[in-house]
């Protein structure tokens, strides 16, 4: 439904005395999020030499100083202990990079399949920064017991003070006034959800068309995660 649409729909459900929260409010009305911009190519899956000397060292420096008390360390203690805090983030950098490069790769997979099997090729569903679709998907292992998802989790809707004020202060805009963007704040100018429920029934197209404008819809997010198979 385009933002012109749900406003007439959001008013007129107001008018009808339809009950409606700020949030569900502006689920129906806020406009898409922004266009993402393209996002930096992936970084090739190649260990640095610190970071192939970590994962060596990795299990020898591990717990290595683990006083069962709470007593002075001895400068040979400090020393092993910084050390082996220097190899953990070393090593847990590398397998963030790892990581990252496993949900790319993970999701190419989930939108070659999508692009195999649906019709039009996946060609109706929203993309995010790195060209991969917004649309959960898994991969099962059961060789491992788990499996690779993409869960998409919705843009959170924000609104901004500073916005509304600038659309009261608007000289074009002689359908939402400082005495409106007034009503729906506090003293500290910020959005009161209480003020804007009762405002909103004394004014449902100038609210409606005031929170259209201004509210700002996240991104939403796809997360690959593995869990165990069910």
């Amino acid at each position: 439904m385009g933002t012109e649409l749900a406003v007439t729909a959001a008013v007129t459900q107001i008018k009808e005395g339809v009950s409606i929260s700020l949030s569900e409010l502006l689920e129906m009305v806020a406009p898409p999020p922004v266009a993402p911009a393209p996002a930096s190519a992936p970084v090739p899956a190649v260990l640095t030499k610190d970071q192939k000397t970590a994962i060596d060292r990795f299990a020898s420096v591990y717990g290595e100083v683990n006083p069962s008390e709470a007593r002075l360390l001895s400068q040979a203690e400090v020393d092993a202990l910084v050390d082996e805090r220097t190899v953990l983030d070393t090593v847990a950098k590398a397998a963030e990079v790892r990581k990252a490069q496993i949900r790319s790769i993970a999701f190419s997979h989930f939108d070659a399949e999508i692009r195999a099997n649906r019709p039009g090729g996946g060609a109706d569903l929203e993309v995010d920064d790195r060209g991969f679709f917004l649309t959960d998907a898994e991969v099962a292992s059961p060789a491992t017991g788990y499996r690779l998802t993409r869960e998409i989790r919705k843009g959170a809707v924000s609104l901004s003070p500073a916005a509304l004020e600038a659309l009261a202060s608007d000289p074009e805009v002689d359908w939402f006034t400082r005495d409106d963007y007034l009503a729906m704040t506090r003293p500290v100018r910020v959005i009161d959800d209480a003020a804007v429920a009762i405002h909103m029934r004394r004014r449902p197209e100038a609210v409606v068309r005031a929170l259209a404008q201004v509210a700002t819809r996240g991104q939403k997010v796809a997360s690959c995660n593995q869990r165990k198979i069910k």
